[in-house]
């Protein structure tokens, strides 16, 4: 058996088009937890506590990982992810030696056009109201705001804090819904890292799952499975890699109280 935390409608996908065939291949059945992020990670600093870690798996935000007390609950998976060889070799984005991720997505912002011009945060000739996450990091948010007051997308890091936090001020009143959706001994290390390579080793796999949640896969073999229309918008295409925020999760991880202490004040006003 294999214990796997993750959470909401999400498990459905994971478990159809992941897990049962894994199950089928190697006879190890996988068991779900659900919950949030914010709650997975405080189990897990529990289990660890006590010394009874129960979990083999979680799935949780890249940001997270960086984070140094939440990362020392990691398991080191060797330079260049050595314990998972095809994740670096076939990898479309930057391994880790604790982290590997299952599916790649980009965080976009969505406007009508025929009815806010595109401008999202353009309070004064588009008013009305709008909806933004709040995760347990905010930093996507943040990176939305400092984009908007006019920050070149290779210039954002370091975040400039008081700068993003202003230009939320504006967009405050007119948010009207937030919405949300170790190596400390795991009872079945072996099993997870079975699964692991197995998923790398599956690009099919890997393809029919992106597929089936709108995200994109993680290695380049999976990636020319999907159809030609699919791998034009796909986030991981090298044309659209390009155009995205390349993130500093390292400053992220350096800063992360900080930034989700003032989030938390901010939000709560």
């Amino acid at each position: 058996m294999l214990l796997l935390a993750m959470g909401g409608s999400y498990d459905q996908k994971v478990r159809e088009f992941v897990f049962e065939p894994f199950t089928q291949d190697n006879g190890i059945y996988v068991n779900f937890i659900s919950g949030s992020t914010s709650e997975v990670w405080a189990k897990v600093k529990a289990m660890s506590g006590l010394g009874n870690v129960e979990w083999d798996m979680m799935e949780t935000g890249t940001g997270d990982v960086f984070v140094s007390e939440l990362q020392a609950l990691l398991y080191d998976l060797g330079n260049d992810c050595a314990k998972v060889p095809r994740a670096k070799s076939d990898g479309v984005a930057d391994v880790q030696q604790i982290w590997r991720s299952a599916s790649l997505g980009a965080t976009l912002l969505v406007a009508n056009e025929q009815i806010f011009g595109g401008k999202f945060f353009d309070i004064q000739d588009f008013p009305g109201p709008r909806a933004l996450p709040d995760f347990s990091t905010p930093w996507r948010v943040l990176i939305g705001a400092l984009l908007a007051d006019g920050v070149d997308r290779d210039k954002l890091f370091p975040l400039d804090l008081d700068r993003a936090f202003r230009k939320l001020d504006e967009m405050h009143p007119n948010i009207s819904m937030w919405w949300k959706s170790g190596d400390r001994d795991a009872p079945h290390r072996e099993n997870a890292l079975r699964f692991l390579n197995w998923y790398f080793d599956h690009p099919e796999v890997q393809a029919a799952f992106a597929k089936s949640i709108s995200a994109a896969p993680t290695t380049k073999s999976a990636l020319a499975l999907l159809p030609p229309e699919e791998q034009k918008d796909s986030p991981i295409k090298p044309d659209n890699l390009r155009g995205m925020v390349n993130v500093d999760y390292i400053w992220l991880g350096a800063h992360n109280k900080q930034s989700t202490e003032r989030w938390m004040n901010w939000i709560a006003q």
